[in-house]
């Protein structure tokens, strides 16, 4: 199994303790974590450097291509560790959940795995144009200290520390994501599966309870989530029920907006082709039931790689019934790794998703297959987003 970190593609990495690979190791698994270049270093692009560049080769999109790289690695060294080249997992969470998908959309990545996993990261934009891109290095690099007519000598002579700095995620503009270089991203991934072309490796796809966390901690504002209902709120509203207050609306909103229906739309998109696996994570520890809105983004993380120890020294305790789950999701994921399915006791009937009859595991206290899951909700959010040709982030 390959893990690609998340991070929003500017923090993270794959030596991160809760990515530690012991409990995967006792299940049989060899787990490969990654690094990747992340920020300014990972997808910086400027005129020079495109007129520099050999016809044809890929440009900016130096963290997926890490990403890449390594998938190339593991199939030509992962024997040499007890590993089968033909059974990797890809498997990545939020960022690193959109590199999978970024990667299982390019055709040149035929052969690197067998399976993939996407948690909470689907990726339903258009990436930024090359040109856009461009013209963000452009003021990245005047700030780093190279003006907007610099050559590729004056670029290269910048350090790396000034460039990291100079792209600070804070800074209006920041380079953060896959770009269309026209090369390695020649087109947005949500449109090559949008064609709904037969995606020949099986797929676990979900998101968790409570996503709007994230997003509300990055500055969003609540008022924003209305805006995801389209022009008829008063359909939007009627869909997600009376008697919320607009707090709690607005949580709802973007984190089905965001992560929800994208992933119910990518099972069904890739359905035609070999079996996908919808999931709703929807777990947490006993000891904060009482004040936590649901499964906040990440949360899944620990029981998945069973480092619920490392989480309690940040969280607060765990309990027994936290680790019984802890090992019961892992396992799921364990299975779906190793022969596709996620044939496993804690949701021993999960079904092959079907747009017809709309079925999930729910992993929960009391997993179970529930059919139709938020459906009104997420019919109207899909609809609202593709009525201009593309979702909105």
């Amino acid at each position: 199994m390959v893990w690609i970190h998340g991070g929003a593609h500017v923090i993270g990495s794959g030596t991160f303790p809760a990515f530690d690979g012991t409990a995967f190791a006792r299940q049989g698994v060899i787990l490969v974590t990654i690094n990747y270049r992340l920020g300014a270093l990972g997808y910086f692009a400027h005129p020079a450097l495109s007129a520099a560049k050999p016809r044809r080769e890929a440009l900016a999109n130096y963290g997926l291509m890490d990403q890449m790289a390594a998938l190339r690695w593991v199939q030509k060294n992962i024997a040499a560790f007890g590993g089968d080249p033909g059974k990797v997992t890809l498997f990545g969470e939020s960022a690193g959940a959109i590199g999978v998908t970024t990667i299982l959309a390019h055709s040149e990545a035929k052969g690197l795995f067998a399976r993939a996993i996407v948690q909470s990261g689907v990726g339903l934009l258009d990436p930024r144009p090359l040109i856009e891109q461009e013209a963000l290095g452009t003021a990245l690099a005047a700030r780093a200290g190279a003006p907007p007519s610099a050559t590729i000598d004056a670029l290269r002579a910048l350090s790396a520390d000034a460039l990291v700095a100079a792209g600070d995620v804070r800074t209006p503009g920041a380079m953060v994501g896959p770009i269309l270089d026209g090369e390695l991203v020649r087109e947005a991934p949500w449109r090559v599966f949008a064609r709904s072309e037969p995606i020949d490796v099986p797929l676990l796809v979900g998101a968790n309870s409570n996503e709007a966390s994230v997003i509300l901690a990055m500055g969003v504002p609540p008022a924003a989530a209305l805006t995801y209902l389209g022009p008829d709120q008063a359909a939007g509203r009627a869909a997600y029920g009376t008697g919320l207050a607009d707090d709690e609306l607005a949580r709802q909103i973007l984190g089905d907006a965001w992560f929800v229906a994208p992933s119910r739309w990518l099972a069904a998109r890739t359905s035609a082709g070999a079996p996908s696996y919808l999931y709703h994570f929807d777990y947490v520890a006993a000891a904060r039931r009482d004040r936590a809105k649901g499964a906040g983004h990440g949360s899944e993380i620990p029981y998945i790689f069973g480092t619920l120890g490392y989480f309690a020294s940040l969280a607060g305790p765990v309990d027994d019934e936290d680790r019984r789950f802890g090992e019961g999701v892992s396992a799921c994921w364990v299975a779906f790794a190793k022969n596709g399915v996620p044939d496993c006791a804690l949701v021993p009937d999960w079904p092959r998703y079907q747009p017809t009859d709309d079925r999930l595991a729910h992993l929960a206290p009391r997993s179970a297959v529930v059919a139709g899951f938020r459906k009104a909700q997420l019919d109207h959010l899909l609809k609202i987003h593709f009525a201009a040709g593309q979702p909105r982030p």
